[in-house]
């Protein structure tokens, strides 16, 4: 081999030798990005998970403040008034990373812990009405429409009767015997032959058996069919004796002569009772009940038209602030813990229906 052809392999050698290592260098870059890729994306998901986490906290802060004319639909009724009604509703949420993170920027939110039971040191009324702990409220949301309905068509003249027809189940207590025999939204017709109509006759019912006798026969409807099974009562740790079930009473259903849709989509419980039946009287009437206002509500309506405490008001005036509303019409035994969270509106209390449509017809723009 001469001097020229040499070289000139020498130079085809390196020439091959740098492509090779250009090819592993490559390939190397593509491995070390690759990884790169995989450890972001890994670490990104592991973020989200993080994030997500369930923790033994529940969240807490205002939610939606709802026109309530776009859920309340009154057949040949009036629409489009200047003035305005709101549902107010609590955001509430088991916690998780990004909400605890969330709560400290919001001064408006609460953590608290995961709570079984949440049974308020109330009266006897109110105790039997106690905020649920499962998920039936939309046996709660049924009923307070019903209420708003037939209350609403009532005060604007209509002649419907008020029947009581029993008591419905809404939940049960922790440690309650009727676990596993009575189902929410089972209606109690009789006890020991004895018929019930009201809770309070429930009630009254047990507590004056109970030295006497710890178990009762219970007549109940489900899905329209009629059934009877023993229970046996419970006495909890402040004393208060019951079938160790949360109830309402439940209303019959007549025949109402003018057709209202309620979308009930948005939220759910019985709070909204009262903004409901304010806005069904409001679309009834020729003339602005509001008269050109906005004006927000919250209260649970029992079976006589008056207005009940509910949970989360505080929360409630503050999504109503945050809207620009400047009244806010609730319970009068909320009326302190509402009082306290306001800060640019203006609270009113309020004891039944026939109080709340007077506040109303009061109020000057």
């Amino acid at each position: 081999m001469d001097s020229a052809d040499s070289a000139e392999w020498k130079f085809s050698v390196d020439r091959n030798n740098i492509f090779i290592v250009k090819a592993v260098l490559t390939c190397m870059k593509k491995k070390i990005a690759l990884k790169h890729l995989i450890y972001t994306v890994l670490s990104g998901i592991l973020a989200c998970v993080i994030l997500i986490i369930p923790l033994p906290y529940e969240y807490e802060a205002p939610g939606k403040t709802i026109p309530a004319e776009s859920v309340v639909k009154v057949n040949g009724g009036f629409t489009g008034h200047s003035g305005e009604f709101f549902i107010t509703t609590v955001l509430n949420e088991q916690a998780n990373v990004l909400l605890y993170i969330n709560h400290l920027l919001n001064p408006d939110s609460v953590i608290k812990t995961l709570q079984t039971a949440d049974i308020p040191s109330i009266g006897t009324r109110e105790y039997l009405c106690a905020p649920l702990t499962s998920d039936p409220s939309d046996i709660q949301t049924q009923e307070s429409v019903y209420r708003a309905k037939l209350f609403a068509l009532q005060k604007f003249g209509y002649t419907i009767p008020s029947r009581f027809a029993g008591v419905q189940v809404t939940d049960f207590f922790p440690g309650s015997k009727a676990i596993g025999i009575l189902k929410p939204g089972d209606i109690i017709t009789e006890i020991d032959g004895v018929r019930i109509r009201h809770q309070v006759y429930l009630y009254r019912h047990i507590n004056s058996l109970y030295d006497k006798q710890k178990v009762f026969r219970v007549k109940y409807i489900r899905d329209g069919e009629e059934h009877t099974s023993d229970i046996e009562a419970i006495k909890d740790e402040s004393g208060r004796i019951s079938l160790g079930i949360f109830m309402q009473t439940y209303m019959q259903r007549e025949d109402l002569p003018v057709n209202i849709e309620v979308d009930t989509t948005g939220y759910s419980g019985s709070s909204a009772g009262l903004p409901i039946f304010l806005e069904i009287l409001h679309q009834l009437k020729k003339e602005d009940l509001a008269k050109g206002m906005k004006i927000a509500a919250s209260g649970s309506l029992d079976e006589f038209g008056n207005v009940r405490s509910v949970y989360g008001v505080r929360f409630k005036v503050k999504g109503a602030e945050k809207k620009g509303i400047k009244y806010f019409i609730c319970s009068k035994w909320n009326y302190e813990e509402a009082k306290n969270a306001a800060k640019g509106i203006n609270v009113i209390p309020v004891s039944d229906i026939n109080k709340a449509v007077e506040e109303v017809e009061k109020l000057k723009n």
